[in-house]
């Protein structure tokens, strides 16, 4: 009753992460609440924002409506809402009034931060490929260095800089550390795999262990088949030719993506299907068998 920003549960990447930062500089006080069940109270309410869920203003997963960069980048969260607020942020935040300078702002931040943001959230459904100037890990730490005008002085900023970095750092290893445990679930599922259905009872990373499998059986699999991580329910994923590409061993038909509920039902005939992405590599149903079944409709498709 108290949010005055809704996004979706479970798993996050960084237009989320961006999305909430950037609604957390225009407004003086967010209270987020994460769900994956947006009800229609809740998405006629006037006080809080929903965003990346809802096919609201700033869900651009609605596949009748894909707001378009002219480089063919789609707009997606942030882009959509520093689009609609980035001046408006760009006022509060340094009170300067100037429209020119503002504009180049805008523009800047636009073209370092929020595209890249929103390519690598569309990254699966754009063939073409687009040079992006991205703020990387290098440039992100290089932004601790005092400006001309701080009070700062670079020792304190090189402490502040190493707290940032402890904390990538020490992420990054426990990521690395627990793909490698992972391997061998991921094996012992790939023994156990048939028809080109892998089957994972408790999400793991599963991609590079799968694409590196000295397992004969492992070249054969076509979709992996995991709890979701966001909802009650399943997900079937596409396996990619390689780790990052956006080809496939087996595509689904053109005609399921983007769908859900009831238009993906009627156009699968999956009694409980949920979801299937507008780029195709990834679908879901509220039960196991459901899940399984609609993989193999696209196997066989």
């Amino acid at each position: 009753r108290e949010a005055t920003l809704i996004t979706h549960g479970g798993t996050f990447h960084s237009a989320d992460i961006l999305s909430t930062v950037l609604l957390g500089k225009l407004f003086d006080k967010v209270v987020l609440y994460r769900t994956n069940e947006i009800s229609r109270r809740m998405y006629f309410r006037k006080d809080a924002i929903i965003i990346n869920v809802g096919f609201g203003e700033f869900d651009p997963h609605n596949p009748e409506d894909k707001p378009c960069r002219p480089n063919g980048i789609s707009y997606r969260a942030p882009g959509l809402i520093w689009k609609k607020f980035g001046y408006d942020i760009i006022i509060k935040q340094t009170k300067i009034h100037d429209i020119f300078i503002i504009e180049e702002i805008f523009n800047s931040i636009e073209k370092k931060l929020i595209i890249p943001v929103d390519y690598f959230d569309t990254k699966n459904i754009l063939r073409e490929k687009h040079s992006i100037d991205s703020i990387d890990i290098n440039k992100i730490i290089s932004c601790f260095n005092p400006n001309w005008d701080d009070t700062q002085s670079f020792d304190e900023a090189f402490i502040d800089a190493t707290y940032f970095m402890e904390v990538v750092f020490d992420k990054y290893l426990s990521r690395v550390i627990s793909k490698i445990k992972a391997r061998d679930i991921v094996e012992k599922a790939i023994d156990y795999s048939q028809d080109g259905l892998m089957f994972l009872p408790k999400f793991v990373p599963w991609l590079d262990s799968l694409l590196i499998s000295k397992n004969p059986k492992a070249e054969s699999i076509q979709f992996v088949i995991y709890p979701s991580l966001r909802s009650e329910g399943y997900n079937w994923q596409c396996i990619p030719l390689f780790s990052g590409s956006n080809i496939y061993r087996k595509n689904v038909p053109v005609c399921w993506r983007g769908l859900h509920g009831f238009q993906l039902r009627q156009v699968t005939g999956v009694p409980t299907a949920t979801f299937c992405h507008h780029s195709g590599y990834l679908g879901g149903a509220k039960t196991l068998q459901d899940t399984i079944a609609f993989a193999r409709k696209a196997i066989n498709s």
